[in-house]
C-alpha cells in the first residue's frame, strides 16, 4: 500500500486477468464445473493436458500466448487499487451491529449495505457502484 491519502473516486473497470499463464487458460471449478478449460480449443481433459498453460510451460502448445507486459501492468495496478479500497471501506464499517447501510468511503458515490452473522461474525458487503466493493468474508 501507498503512504498516500486515500482519495475516493469511481473504480475503473476491471481489466483482463493478466497473470502468468497462458490468456487462453481457464478453470470451471466446483462439483459439476469441467475443471481445465482452453479458449483456443485444446482438449483439457487428459490428465496433465494444462501443463502447457501453466508459468515456464513444461511442453509445446501450437496455440499458447502469453499476456503482454502492458496487460498485466494494468492487471496489477488494478489489483492493487482495488485492494486499497477493500481496506478503506472494510475499516468504515462499524464494529457492532448485524446490519446497515453507509455511504461508501471507496468511491464516494455508492451506497454499502452490510450484514453480519450473528452464528460467526462474518461480514457480507456490498457497494452499489460497480466495480467497486464486495466481500463475503
Amino acid at each position: 500500500m501507498t503512504d498516500a491519502p486515500w482519495t475516493p473516486c469511481l473504480p475503473p473497470p476491471k481489466p483482463p486477468i493478466a497473470r502468468q499463464h497462458c490468456r487462453h487458460y481457464g478453470y470451471e471449478p466446483g462439483l459439476q464445473g469441467r475443471g481445465p478449460l482452453c479458449a483456443a480449443g485444446v482438449d483439457m481433459s487428459a490428465p496433465g493436458a494444462a501443463i502447457p498453460c501453466m508459468p515456464d510451460p513444461k511442453g509445446p502448445c501450437p496455440k499458447r500466448e502469453d499476456w503482454t507486459a502492458e496487460e498485466r501492468a494494468a492487471w496489477k495496478a488494478w489489483s492493487t487499487e482495488h485492494r486499497e479500497r477493500l481496506i478503506v471501506v472494510i475499516t468504515a464499517i462499524p464494529d457492532e451491529g448485524y446490519s446497515g447501510q453507509l455511504p461508501c468511503p471507496g468511491c464516494g458515490v455508492g451506497t454499502v449495505t452490510w450484514s453480519r452473522a450473528r452464528s460467526n461474525n462474518h461480514l457480507h458487503a456490498g457497494c452499489s457502484t460497480p466495480h467497486c466493493f464486495r466481500i463475503m468474508q
